[in-house]
């Protein structure tokens, strides 16, 4: 698949009706796990089935995430042990599989919602997750300077511009989390038409046309109560920041 690739209905369907059986497969090895032995192999044998053909419905849009973290700790460190890694596409290729498991994790717990977008909301997982290892794993400022150093000792040239990368790390990761936070606060305050429009807006991309929200939303809404709309909830947004000791751009 290629970037951007975006998914049909029948695709969507067919994905929401894969996490189902999932969801259902796992519980019942759950169960089995704690009541019926005997049946728990048989259930982890239709689980493996599942995972095989709900992997190649997840790995384009997970690889399209995966490609948007190239500059993290996680890929960096694959990039860097060329013996189990042969090049860039085996490294995102590789980076796609740890966010399957992540989404893994998730997916006894996510609830399909018919009139959402299933596959969004997948990435957005994905997303969320990789952001949490990322800055959990690799946010300490010692770490990059220790990995500037190694290319240094290797005799590898640093461009003089990046004398100060783990700083704009620092504060690329920074702009990640108050991303994060953000997300956070419209998924918990808004309503359904204002997390359309911030959806639409700052979510997809690219950024849908104010007058393609209004119509989206139905009769009464125009272009200018859209982006009104859409303006009160960026002030509320930078004032949860600010709250939160950001510094909201």
């Amino acid at each position: 698949m290629t970037p951007g690739y975006t998914p049909s209905q029948d695709d969507t369907s067919e994905l929401a009706s894969m996490i189902t059986q999932y969801q259902e497969t796992y519980f019942a090895w759950k169960r089995a796990t704690e009541l019926a032995p005997d049946e728990q192999e048989l259930h982890y044998h239709n689980l493996g089935c599942i995972h095989d053909m709900l992997w190649p419905m997840l790995a384009p849009p997970l690889r399209e995430v995966a490609r948007k973290w190239r500059g993290s700790g996680s890929f960096y460190d694959m990039r860097n042990t060329p013996d189990s890694y042969d090049g860039m596409n085996d490294a995102l290729d590789a980076l796609a599989m740890n966010l399957y498991l992540h989404v893994i994790e998730a997916l006894p717990r996510l609830k399909i919602n018919n009139d959402k977008n299933l596959v969004a909301y997948i990435k957005q997982i994905a997303w969320n997750r990789m952001f949490d290892e990322e800055y959990l794993v690799y946010r300490n400022r010692g770490y990059w300077i220790g990995r500037m150093q190694e290319m240094a000792d290797v005799g590898e040239l640093i461009d003089p511009k990046s004398s100060n990368a783990a700083d704009h790390l620092i504060e690329s990761l920074d702009r990640q989390l108050s991303r994060r936070a953000v997300l956070d606060f419209w998924q918990a305050t808004l309503s359904d038409n204002d997390y359309t429009i911030m959806h639409n807006r700052y979510i997809c991309d690219p950024p849908v046309p104010f007058q393609k929200i209004a119509l989206q939303l139905g009769p009464g809404w125009t272009s200018e109560a859209v982006r009104q709309r859409c303006h009160r909830v960026i002030e509320r947004s930078r004032k949860h920041l600010q709250t939160l000791g950001f510094e909201p751009d």
